[in-house]
């Protein structure tokens, strides 16, 4: 008898935090893709700075120095759109993890007998 009860206790434990085990994995699965993204910039970012570095110092005599200068604009550019695509990433992450934590809270209340907001 006592085992039964116990074994209900854990399965309404088990059906209770159920939606709090689905939102910290969804909230997992959102870190470890943010991670990715910044990890995935940190490298272009890098290797751009050090790419720019060596053309730097590769500058020995005034055209070299106009063609550094010159590259710079298309640097400013490739920059700025890496900036826009890593923040539309970062958005759309943001917008897909609302949208699923949204969807798992509606699925409790509805669990439970109660109308989400």
């Amino acid at each position: 008898m006592k085992l039964n009860s116990y074994t209900d206790v854990f399965e309404q434990f088990k059906v209770a935090l159920a939606p709090v085990q689905k939102l910290n994995a969804l909230g997992v699965e959102n870190f470890e893709k943010l991670a990715a993204l910044q990890v995935s910039s940190l490298e272009a970012y890098s290797k751009l700075g050090v790419s720019q570095l060596k053309a730097a110092l590769a500058v020995q005599d005034v055209a070299g120095l106009q063609a550094y200068i010159a590259d710079q604009q298309e640097v400013a550019k490739t920059v700025g759109e890496k900036l826009v695509a890593d923040a539309k990433s970062v958005a759309e992450m943001g917008e897909k993890f609302t949208a699923e934590a949204q969807k798992v809270a509606k699925e409790s209340f509805a669990s439970v007998g109660l109308k989400a907001a």
